[in-house]
């Protein structure tokens, strides 16, 4: 305690006993090296430096040079910093020798230093120093009379406090305050209240004296408790200041039962201040002064009272907080007693504000419902959903709001059938984000959209599945996307319900990936669909688009592609506003095509030009004459903004603009290197593209398709043409219901009719012609089978099989599981040998296919 009092006496001066022990290693060896570079003509930082690591090895050898260099201005802080860790009286006397001989600053430091070694040896030359009147060293003295310490050199600022020059005595208060607080540390109080006394009636400045007051308060005893009162009722705003922080750091048990006992006899205004001290401090007695005051208290006490049951109340506190909220006519008692509860710890409090709802008016009971919420009373769950489900309006948002705090994952399937009943958009947001909040507590993020995605999936009722997929939304944008909520979320585009379909369109407009951007992009550009829905399935489309093009999204998308269909659907402008600015994300050629009619668009021109710059930068400049080169000759002219006029002018003369870095996979897939390693990183699908709603990578594998239907052929292309190759890799392919099939395309191409096709080979998957090759969207037929029985041996449904294609000039061949099906020679010269590497689901099915160890080996 002792060494806790002194610490918070030094607080209160500002100022820090400071002590320096001896040096961390004494190396004589290092020493004598390194004093070679400090008496040497070596530059003033060599010397510097060496003086530096001097100060951690030196012996007493290095005393005569560091003591040489005392007077130095440059070095002489070093040199001193050495001596002072020097153990030893040879330090000590250079020390002391040099407060004959130096000056200024210098001298200065060596006072300084002769204090931090505590040198007894120095006091006499220290004392005559200190009352040197208008001497720069004499402050500097008293204070190092202060770290020594000994009964003389207390005894000569006893002096100088009491006698000396006007201009000393507060250095010498502060240090008999050093001594004063050392005593305290050697268990010396009576010691350190003489000095601390001398230095409270002596003619120093007033915070000097506050702080030898703040001394005595913190020595203890009748006397320190005694002192502290007397600065409480001083009524001097210095002096209670000081008091209420002191009265803190008391230890004794004491100082409490005091200032309870004199609390009602202080000034109203200081009554609400030393009881919340009194909280600060704890300890017996302060509890039931804070009840009582509580409950019969007024006024500001009272308030204070109740603000202080919240941190230290217990049960008996919570029957006081509690009639103070159903009783007192007071605001800000209600308040503070609110507040109170939802902090206090104490078991029973939501039980007994349960009890207490029924007998309130509907006001209060909104605010102790809020209570329940920041308490996150778990066991109050019951009742609030039963109230959130109440005819009172206000209650029943309340309810919510609570039970977005305090609800728990067990209570998600109560909060989705609570929540379709909401009567109004208020309470609705209100239930969305309840259900969102309590299925982020999920600590697995892959299962917080389950509970409501299975209410989706069994939801009968039109109004139902439309509310459901406003949190279901919200989950999904807060944790990532999931595919198996996007099929059930497409699902329901079919449904008949139009809110339902209506609903559906905007979760997916604002997935947070790139998924549903060509399911939106197809509704957009339909003719049948409903105004409203195409206006926001064409901005869905485009914001994804948007990301992947820019680099915020590694997917297989082919942004440039949608952004082309995008903008033929563009129709007001808006749209081409959104249009525009994706446009400019595009890393690609014809973006420079699709912005030219904008450019002189009075609606869009503005942005027009600023994202055919973006386009411009991203190409790398206008290289070579053409159209670019001309307009953005025009943009460097026509254009207000005197930035994009400058960009553009340089960009016409071919020189690049810095652009900022993209992520990879930006604007178009990036083509794999030639090697022999793995085609697919088994985390994502760059270098891939194809439809991002059908392909996505799960526990390391490519995954096509979904069990809840593929409309169409859909096909997962590599982006880079291969010639002669093996690849290898491994298939599963499950289904319930149609043509189970899928495939691996070799030299193929994708064509525009039909829809989303290619054409080339394929080693056919599934469907009684796994380890065949048909001719896809050409020939359109088997161009090599193996016999039933092999494909029926060999094939294992279900299951994951090995597949190797060879292409070698003319010749394909395929090893299903192992072993050789087909060995095909093309005959066909116009046949193209080269071309992309896809992967198929086949449409008309209700199936899965997923690929995994995809290797490819190219060959010369």
């Amino acid at each position: 305690m002792k060494c806790r009092a002194s610490l918070f006496l030094l607080a209160g001066l500002g100022a820090l006993f400071v002590s320096r022990g001896a040096a961390a290693s004494p190396d004589p060896a290092q020493t004598r090296q390194l004093l070679t570079v400090v008496t040497s003509a070596a530059p003033v930082a060599e010397r510097a430096r060496a003086l530096q690591q001097l100060a951690l090895v030196a012996t007493p050898d290095a005393v005569p040079a560091l003591a040489a260099l005392l007077g130095d201005e440059q070095l002489g802080q070093y040199a001193r910093d050495g001596l002072e860790l020097i153990p030893g009286e040879a330090a000590a006397a250079a020390l002391r020798a040099a407060l004959g001989t130096l000056q200024g600053n210098a001298l200065v430091g060596v006072v300084n230093s002769l204090g931090l070694k505590r040198d007894p040896g120095a006091v006499e030359a220290l004392r005559r120093l200190g009352t040197e009147r208008g001497a720069v060293a004499a402050p500097a003295a008293l204070l190092a009379l202060g770290r020594i310490g000994t009964p003389e050199a207390t005894r000569a600022l006893e002096q100088v406090l009491s006698g000396g020059p006007a201009e000393l005595r507060p250095a010498a208060a502060e240090s008999l305050i050093l001594c004063a607080d050392r005593a305290l540390q050697d268990g010396l109080p009576a010691v350190a209240r003489t000095w601390l006394t001398a230095v409270r009636q002596a003619d120093v400045p007033a915070p000097l004296r506050l702080t030898a007051t703040r001394g005595l308060i913190l020595a203890g005893g009748p006397e320190g408790r005694a002192l502290l009162l007397e600065q409480l009722r001083s009524g001097k705003s210095e002096q209670v200041g000081m008091a209420l922080r002191t009265l803190r750091d008391l230890p004794d048990a004491g100082t409490t039962s005091a200032l309870v006992g004199a609390l009602d006899g202080l000034e109203p205004p200081l009554q609400p201040l030393v009881l919340r001290a009194l909280v600060d401090r704890g300890g017996d007695g302060v509890l039931p002064a804070v009840e009582s005051r509580a409950a019969t208290g007024t006024g500001e006490i009272q308030v204070e009272a109740l603000h202080g049951l919240g941190r230290i109340g217990r049960a008996s506190s919570v029957p006081i907080l509690l009639n103070v909220v159903r009783t007192s006519s007071s605001d800000a008692a209600v308040s503070a007693a609110l507040a109170a509860l939802a902090r206090i710890e104490a078991a029973d409090t939501a039980a007994r504000i349960l009890a207490l709802l029924p007998a309130v008016e509907p006001a209060l009971r909104v605010r102790l419902i809020a209570v329940l919420g920041e308490r996150k009373a778990v066991e109050a769950n019951g009742e609030l959903l039963r109230l959130a489900g109440g005819t009172d309006a206000a209650v029943a948002q309340a309810a919510w709001r609570a039970l977005g705090l305090s609800a728990t994952p067990a209570d998600l399937p109560s909060l989705i059938r609570l929540a379709v009943t909401a009567r109004d958009d208020a309470e609705r947001t209100l239930a969305d984000r309840a259900i969102v909040t309590t299925a982020m507590k999920l600590l697995e993020p892959g299962r917080r959209a389950d509970a409501v995605l299975s209410a989706f999936r069994a939801a009968t009722d039109p109004v139902e599945k439309a509310a459901l997929l406003r949190p279901l939304g919200a989950i999904l944008r807060t944790m990532g996307g999931s595919h198996e909520a996007f099929f059930a979320v497409r699902e329901s585009l079919k449904d008949q319900a139009a809110g339902v379909r209506d609903a559906a369109v905007s979760c997916l407009a604002d997935w947070p990936d790139a998924s549903p951007t060509t399911t939106l992009l197809e509704l957009a550009l339909k003719p049948a669909t409903p105004p409203a829905q195409r206006e926001i399935a064409l901005r869905g489309a485009v914001r994804l688009a948007t990301a992947v093009a820019a680099g915020r999204e590694r997917s297989p998308l082919n942004a440039h592609a949608v952004l082309v269909q995008a903008n033929q659907a563009v129709r007001t402008d808006a749209e081409k506003m959104m249009i525009v600015s994706a446009l400019g994300s595009l890393r690609h050629p014809e973006a420079v095509t699709m912005l030219r009619p904008y450019l002189d668009d009075p609606a869009v021109q503005t942005e027009a030009r600023l994202a055919l710059v973006q386009v411009a930068q991203a190409l790398g400049g206008a290289k070579e004459p053409g159209e670019l080169r001309r307009l953005l000759e025009q943009i460097a002219v026509k254009d207000a903004d005197e930035d994009v006029r400058r960009r553009a002018a340089r960009l016409a003369k071919g020189a690049p603009v810095v652009a900022a870095k993209t992520k990879a996979g930006a604007g178009t897939a990036a083509p794999a290197a030639k090697s022999t390693s793995g085609l697919f990183n088994g985390t994502d699908l760059v270098g891939w593209n194809g439809d991002p709603g059908v392909w996505r990578v799960r526990d390391g594998s490519i995954v096509g398709g979904s069990m809840l239907g593929n409309p169409r052929n859909e096909f997962l292309a590599f982006g880079r043409t291969l010639k002669n190759f093996v690849v290898r890799l491994e298939y599963r392919i499950v289904g319930t219901e149609g043509f189970i099939n899928g495939g691996v395309q070799v030299r193929s191409v994708r064509i525009a009719q039909p829809p989303n096709e290619m054409s080339g080979y394929q080693a056919d998957i599934g469907a009684g012609h796994s380890g065949c090759l048909y001719d896809e969207s050409r020939r359109k037929k088997f161009l090599a089978r193996g016999t039933e029985e092999q494909i029926k041996r060999l094939e294992k449904p279900g299951e994951w099989n090995r597949y190797e294609i060879r292409c070698d000039g003319p010749r394909v061949e395929i090893s299903l599981n192992g072993e050789r099906t087909v060995a095909y020679t093309e005959d066909d010269a116009s046949v193209a040998a080269e071309g992309l590497l896809a992967l198929q689901i086949h449409g008309n099915c209700k199936a899965e296919i997923a690929f995994r160890n995809l290797h490819l080996e190219e060959l010369q």
